[in-house]
């Protein structure tokens, strides 16, 4: 009778750290739905449903490299957010534009929070921090400001991301509940190569709600690197 044969779990683990790898490969295709791609991009989503799309990504920047601007093989890091308001829809510069003429007049932790989505989308560090401060201080408690200036330190290149990675990791304790918490936890992640808690985070995020954007945006990242 033959024994089956049983995959060492350092072999599973360069599996799988393989597949992200091929995911992210030089010139390599992603194919993934239309609202995933504007999730987790920080682009405009609006709330149209998902459709097939297709996206060109560069190549892994290796560790101890800036992970931001144009030589990079992912966009700058930033907050991703459940968001599904109007001015998602636009730009990031006119979104900092309309944020901030909304705020004038009713100023709010949520429209702070997107503001410093923004302000990460565009690389401008110092702002994001200060509009995710205003959140904190409209909305203490709250786990998404505590998310965003969590973020920011990945703004650092590879030492800032690590210090993300840990203050994340503090989050996903103190708010086990919370979907930003947890589908950001994996984002940054991603950055580091970070296999094992990418499929962590991601998958405790479906779980808490595999019907939101974010959910969807989970289960179909984590199909793409091979987990089911």
């Amino acid at each position: 009778m033959n024994t089956p044969e049983i995959t060492p779990p350092d072999d599973a683990r360069r599996r799988r750290t393989l597949r992200l790898v091929i995911v992210l490969a030089v010139s390599g295709v992603l194919a993934i739905g239309a609202l995933v791609i504007a999730l987790v991009l920080n682009q405009p989503s609006g709330s149209k449903p998902a459709t097939s799309a297709t996206i060109t990504v560069g190549p892994v920047v290796p560790p101890g490299q800036q992970l931001t601007g144009a030589a990079s093989a992912l966009p700058p890091i930033a907050i991703v957010l459940n968001r599904t308001d109007a001015i998602s829809n636009m730009a990031a510069n006119d979104q900092i534009i309309a944020l901030r003429g909304e705020i004038t007049t009713h100023p709010t932790a949520n429209l702070y929070l997107n503001l410093g989505q923004a302000y990460m989308s565009i690389g401008d560090q110092t702002s994001a921090l200060s509009a995710f401060g205003h959140a904190a201080r409209l909305a203490p408690g709250t786990a998404e400001p505590l998310v965003g200036l969590a973020m920011t330190l990945g703004m650092g290149g590879t030492s800032g991301l690590n210090a993300a990675a840990t203050a994340l990791a503090t989050l996903a304790k103190r708010f086990p509940n919370n979907q930003v918490v947890q589908f950001n936890d994996g984002w940054v992640a991603v950055y580091r190569r970070d296999v094992p808690t990418i499929t962590s985070a991601w998958t405790r995020a479906v779980a808490l709600g595999p019907t939101t954007a974010l959910g969807r945006a989970a289960t179909t990242l984590l199909h793409q690197i091979g987990v089911k």
